[in-house]
């Protein structure tokens, strides 16, 4: 489980928690480093906690869903506002 993100988890390694709130601060604004690195973070922590959370039966069946569903909520919150309202336009 999980095998695809174990490269990812190997290569970012735990942010402080400093560096954690500027890359927070910095990505809504558009800066598209932050962005990435916040997410690459997220990855991991994601993943943990649902190793750590959940029953190894429901991480077997649910877990990449779960990730998914995490990666796809981080990803609203972490895009700049006038890229969700030019979306929003378009639509």
């Amino acid at each position: 489980m999980f095998k695809s993100y174990q490269a990812i988890i190997q290569q970012r390694r735990k942010l402080s928690l400093v560096r954690e709130r500027e890359l927070i601060a910095l990505a809504p604004k558009g800066s598209s480093g932050a962005q990435e690195e916040l997410l690459f973070h997220l990855v991991g922590y994601f993943i943990h906690r649902i190793k750590r959370t959940l029953y190894p039966s429901v991480v077997k069946r649910f877990g990449e869903d779960l990730l998914q569903d995490c990666l796809v909520l981080a990803l609203k919150n972490i895009l700049p506002m006038s890229c969700e309202a030019e979306r929003l336009v378009d639509v």
